[in-house]
């Protein structure tokens, strides 16, 4: 939000990124456990708005540039997962970014007194996305989370634990470079609903996987899950945002279905795996992801209706205003 308040997404993404860069550097040299929790809160504070900024940034900056498609540019976040430099690679970010002119293009005509949060609550369309894409990924978040739980389960190792979440890395980038081929064919929505069968998938290749290396080759359908509800919702927001709140409708989602679930996925996921056991864990986290994947689909001619219903309501307000 205060980076459609002041205009400038750049600025914004600059800011976090120092300081998310400045705090990560510290950790080594805190020797409290106290202080230590608290940089590492600070951190996630900062850090986590970088993605959805700098999805932002990228969606408005390349909207008149069809030869530029969004998922080459956000495909390098997945092959940066190479580099153990946070502080060299985040130095070679901000020198890049201080010097693009680009900035939030298309906000930039709105005053500040213009902005209107509440609107993001009154669309429909976007509560709807945000329901649909929290809980879908809180299943999703606690099998990446107890990732290695269930290679150990099944005889597997540190090394297959980094070797699968390698492949899931890979796994994203021919997506990514699909992006633009795969948005002329089909809509952002269509997209999203084809992650939500890969995250379905994934979910029921964990419970039957009964080797390292299936459970290794199950984290295929993790990254192409990902990219695809990446490229798709990006474009969905987008949409969907009036152009004052472009950046805090990026925001808002991503902390919610990657913040919140997350955090939930987490504690959720612990209790289930103590009490009921692992195998329950991805029997819940299908039933959940198919469940709400279908409620998302039935919210389309539903919120259809509402609108439809709303439009007829304005018209017949305008007809009597006109009579009076």
């Amino acid at each position: 939000m205060v980076s459609d308040w002041i205009r400038s997404v750049r600025k914004i993404f600059l800011l976090c990124f120092t300081v998310a860069i400045i705090l990560f550097q510290s950790i080594p040299f805190v020797h409290s456990v106290l202080f230590t929790g608290i940089i590492f809160a600070l951190f996630t504070f900062f850090e986590s708005p970088l993605s959805p900024l700098l999805d932002s940034w990228i969606i408005q900056s390349i909207r008149e540039e069809a030869s530029i498609p969004y998922g080459s540019i956000r495909n390098h976040t997945s092959i940066n997962v190479l580099f153990p430099s946070f502080a060299a690679i985040g130095i070679c970010t901000m020198l890049i970014s201080s010097r693009i002119n680009e900035d939030n293009p298309v906000s930039t005509a709105m005053a500040a007194k213009d902005l209107k949060v509440g609107r993001l609550l009154k669309n429909y369309r976007y509560l709807a996305f945000l329901l649909f894409s929290v809980v879908i990924y809180i299943p999703h978040k606690a099998s990446s989370s107890f990732l290695p739980n269930l290679i150990e389960s099944v005889g597997g190792t540190k090394a297959d634990v980094a070797l699968a979440s390698s492949l899931t890395a890979f796994a994203e980038v021919p997506m990514f470079l699909m992006n633009t081929k795969l948005l002329k064919k089909f809509k952002p929505t269509q997209l999203i609903l084809a992650s939500a069968v890969f995250f379905i998938l994934r979910q029921i290749g964990c419970l039957v996987a009964a080797t390292p290396a299936q459970v290794i080759l199950v984290q295929i359908l993790n990254g192409a899950a990902f990219a695809l509800f990446l490229n798709g919702a990006v474009y969905y927001i987008d949409s969907l945002a009036p152009d004052e709140l472009k950046a805090t409708a990026q925001t808002v989602a991503t902390s919610l279905y990657v913040g919140a679930s997350g955090i939930i996925s987490s504690y959720g996921g612990g209790w289930v795996i103590d009490n009921l056991g692992l195998a329950a864990l991805h029997r819940a986290g299908a039933y959940i992801s198919l469940g709400i994947t279908a409620l998302f689909v039935a919210s389309f001619p539903i919120i259809d209706k509402i609108e439809q219903r709303n439009r007829k309501t304005q018209e017949a307000a305008v007809e009597s205003y006109k009579q009076v």
